[in-house]
């Protein structure tokens, strides 16, 4: 799944493995926050589609860094080569 964010990036999801949620239990302090539901539409981050119903997905996602300034500290901070 790749597409640009709200932010302005362009983002990747990578998923490696892909769960269906078919039921779950949640609750924010002591609220509940109701039942897995199957939306008509797939809901969107920016650009990119996610499934129109509950996925547990694990993997990786990574986004540009637009600002050079950032993006060469991140490197030097990371150990990547600038």
């Amino acid at each position: 799944m790749t597409g640009m964010m709200p932010s302005g990036h362009t983002g990747k999801l990578m998923p490696k493995q892909m769960y269906l949620v078919d039921q779950a239990h949640a609750t924010l302090d002591g609220v509940e926050l109701g039942r897995p539901v199957q939306l008509r539409d797939n809901p969107r981050i920016g650009d990119v589609a996610l499934p129109a119903r509950g996925v547990l997905a694990i993997g990786q996602g990574v986004w540009e860094i637009l600002d050079q300034a950032e993006y060469e500290r991140t490197r030097s901070e990371t150990g990547g080569q600038s």
